[in-house]
Protein backbone atom coordinates (compact mmCIF):
# COMPACT_ATOMS: atom_id res chain seq x y z
CA UNK A 1 0.00 0.00 0.00
CA UNK A 2 1.27 3.48 -0.73
CA UNK A 3 1.23 6.40 1.70
CA UNK A 4 -1.53 8.36 -0.03
CA UNK A 5 -4.96 9.46 1.07
CA UNK A 6 -6.40 7.41 3.90
CA UNK A 7 -4.30 4.32 3.16
CA UNK A 8 -1.97 4.71 6.15
CA UNK A 9 -5.03 4.86 8.42
CA UNK A 10 -6.31 1.57 7.05
CA UNK A 11 -2.97 -0.27 6.97
CA UNK A 12 -0.81 0.14 10.09
CA UNK A 13 2.76 -0.04 8.85
CA UNK A 14 4.54 -3.22 9.98
CA UNK A 15 1.46 -4.27 11.97
CA UNK A 16 -1.18 -5.03 9.37
CA UNK A 17 0.82 -4.66 6.19
CA UNK A 18 3.54 -2.94 4.28
CA UNK A 19 3.30 0.77 3.47
CA UNK A 20 5.62 2.42 0.98
CA UNK A 21 6.06 6.03 -0.10
CA UNK A 22 4.13 7.11 -3.15
CA UNK A 23 6.14 7.21 -6.38
CA UNK A 24 9.03 5.18 -4.95
CA UNK A 25 9.47 2.36 -7.43
CA UNK A 26 12.46 0.85 -5.62
CA UNK A 27 10.62 0.74 -2.29
CA UNK A 28 7.63 -0.90 -3.97
CA UNK A 29 9.88 -3.49 -5.65
CA UNK A 30 11.65 -4.31 -2.39
CA UNK A 31 8.38 -4.54 -0.50
CA UNK A 32 6.79 -6.84 -3.08
CA UNK A 33 9.83 -9.12 -2.96
CA UNK A 34 9.71 -9.17 0.84
CA UNK A 35 6.00 -9.99 0.80
CA UNK A 36 6.50 -12.77 -1.75
CA UNK A 37 9.27 -14.32 0.33
CA UNK A 38 7.48 -14.17 3.71
CA UNK A 39 4.20 -16.12 3.60
CA UNK A 40 4.02 -16.36 7.40
CA UNK A 41 4.32 -12.60 7.77
CA UNK A 42 1.63 -12.09 5.11
CA UNK A 43 -0.69 -14.33 7.13
CA UNK A 44 0.12 -12.44 10.36
CA UNK A 45 -0.63 -9.14 8.64
CA UNK A 46 -3.88 -10.56 7.24
CA UNK A 47 -5.06 -11.68 10.69
CA UNK A 48 -4.09 -8.37 12.28
CA UNK A 49 -5.73 -6.49 9.41
CA UNK A 50 -9.04 -8.28 9.90
CA UNK A 51 -8.99 -7.39 13.61
CA UNK A 52 -8.06 -3.75 12.89
CA UNK A 53 -10.81 -3.47 10.30
CA UNK A 54 -13.48 -4.91 12.59
CA UNK A 55 -12.40 -2.64 15.47
CA UNK A 56 -12.15 0.58 13.47
CA UNK A 57 -14.04 0.36 10.21
CA UNK A 58 -16.91 -2.12 10.54
CA UNK A 59 -20.36 -0.61 9.95
CA UNK A 60 -21.46 -0.95 13.59
CA UNK A 61 -18.27 0.78 14.77
CA UNK A 62 -18.81 3.57 12.26
CA UNK A 63 -22.35 4.16 13.55
CA UNK A 64 -21.08 4.40 17.13
CA UNK A 65 -18.41 6.89 16.05
CA UNK A 66 -20.90 9.03 14.14
CA UNK A 67 -23.27 9.09 17.11
CA UNK A 68 -20.43 10.48 19.19
CA UNK A 69 -19.72 13.25 16.69
CA UNK A 70 -23.28 14.39 15.91
CA UNK A 71 -23.88 16.12 19.27
CA UNK A 72 -20.65 18.08 18.80
CA UNK A 73 -21.98 19.31 15.46
CA UNK A 74 -25.34 20.29 16.91
CA UNK A 75 -27.15 17.54 15.01
CA UNK A 76 -30.04 15.92 16.86
CA UNK A 77 -30.21 12.15 16.69
CA UNK A 78 -33.50 10.75 15.40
Amino acid sequence: MTKVGGNPEVVAENQTGWVVPSDDVEAMRATLLEAAQQPQRREEFARAGRVRFSERFAFARMVVSYRGVYPELGVAER
